[in-house]
């Protein structure tokens, strides 16, 4: 069989200015992934990446470490890949949800974004906006709803499988939203238990699914062995 593995990106800047990029950490994350892929001797055949800012630095992370011993296909661009907008609806929403929680808008003015009570509150409202919008309670005009996404995904879903004909190894740079989607889309499971998996994928993790005969199987999920230490750990 076939190996196909799906790379959550690195740590991004959650609750900065630009999301979209990756932090230090995010850097350390991806340089460390890309050393423990080129120490398995894995020879990747194919690889692809969102067009996101924060899927190319992560990209870039791997193949610096993973190039010292080993060469690194082309890596091919496809915005199918991206992340949901569920973070962009909640970022326009937040100046209301705020008002809504006076307590925590005055302890953010107080303590800051950078506050562990602070940044574990506004991470809780985070998630109760992404379960509203999954479930098609919460939108906006002009951005993709959950539909939309789902959608999206199943063309990736197919370009995977499309692209892993022939095949030994192939890797894909994605985000937590689209890699549980993908998870969710080969296990058959209900929209909302793709949500949960999605909450679950940690920066730079990755899940490997096995490819035989056109179809693809789950070997499995959310693997870290590169980040050796707590510190290296994280979800946002």
């Amino acid at each position: 069989m076939a190996s196909l593995y799906l790379v959550r990106h690195g740590q991004a800047s959650f609750m900065k200015s630009n999301y979209d990029q990756l932090s230090d950490l995010g850097k350390t994350q991806a340089n460390h992934l890309g050393e423990y892929l080129a120490n398995t001797g894995l020879q990747f055949d194919i690889a692809w990446q969102g067009d996101l800012q924060r899927h190319r630095q992560t990209s870039e992370g791997i193949i610096e470490k993973y190039a010292h011993s080993a060469g690194f296909p082309e890596v091919f661009t496809n915005a199918d890949f991206n992340e949901h907008q569920g973070a962009s609806i909640f970022n326009k929403i937040l100046p209301q949800l705020m008002a809504d929680a006076p307590e925590l808008k005055g302890a953010m003015e107080q303590k800051g974004k950078t506050d562990p009570e602070v940044r574990k509150s506004i991470l809780k409202l985070f998630f109760q906006s992404l379960k509203k919008w999954a479930k098609g309670e919460l939108g906006l005009e002009g951005y993709e709803s959950f539909v939309d996404f789902k959608a999206r995904c199943q063309r990736a879903y197919q370009t995977l499988l499309d692209g892993m004909e022939g095949k030994s190894s192939g890797i894909v740079i994605s985000s937590g939203g689209t890699i549980g989607v993908l998870t969710g889309l080969l296990l058959g499971i209900s929209d909302e238990k793709m949500m949960e998996l999605n909450w679950q994928v940690m920066n730079t993790s990755f899940t490997e699914f096995q490819y035989n005969k056109g179809q693809f199987y789950l070997k499995s999920f959310n693997n870290i062995p590169h980040l050796t230490t707590p510190a290296l750990i994280t979800y946002v």
